[in-house]
């Protein structure tokens, strides 16, 4: 089947169990999914994963998000990881941050928002990037974070750190 008939199959399952709060998902079934080697396979794992919020899964996402190629997958699972909310993800969507460059390394930043606080330190390393884009974007999501202001000024951001943050 083509990919569009395979996406749209996964995206009705999710609405599914969306909407049916009573549905029992299997959370270590769906999360082996994320080893599938189909692309779209491990990608609605991975909303299905975030979702569900299954902080379970924490673990099994943070490993397949280290070896995935596919960008599209890589975001969904970096989008998993920032619904759960656990610390272990956020340090694995920092290392994707690493890993990747233009709309996914700014994706990766922008997914860091949920996480608050603990996410400051992720972003002022952000500010080392070569890219203009990418620091704008590490700027915006410290600017929503923390209500300050203070450009791509490393220093700064680390005394507001120290004496505001986490």
């Amino acid at each position: 089947p083509d990919n569009s008939l395979r996406r749209s199959a996964g995206r009705a399952i999710l609405k599914i169990v969306a909407k049916d709060k009573k549905a029992k998902v299997d959370v270590e079934k769906v999360a082996a999914l994320l080893e599938h080697k189909d692309a779209l396979v491990r990608e609605n794992a991975a909303v299905l994963l975030g979702g569900l919020e299954a902080d379970t899964a924490v673990e099994r996402l943070v490993g397949a998000l280290e070896m995935e190629k596919s960008e599209r997958t890589l975001r969904a699972m970096v989008t998993a990881l920032a619904r759960i909310g656990d610390t272990g993800g956020l340090v694995a969507i920092r290392q994707a941050f690493d890993r990747s460059q233009g709309k996914t390394a700014r994706f990766c930043l922008k997914a860091m928002t949920p996480f608050e606080n603990v996410a400051v330190p992720h972003l002022i390393h952000a500010l080392n990037s070569t890219s203009k884009k990418t620091r704008k974007a590490a700027v915006s999501v410290l600017r929503e974070i923390t209500g300050e202001d203070y450009g791509t000024d490393k220093n700064k951001w680390r005394a507001w750190l120290e004496t505001s943050g986490a």
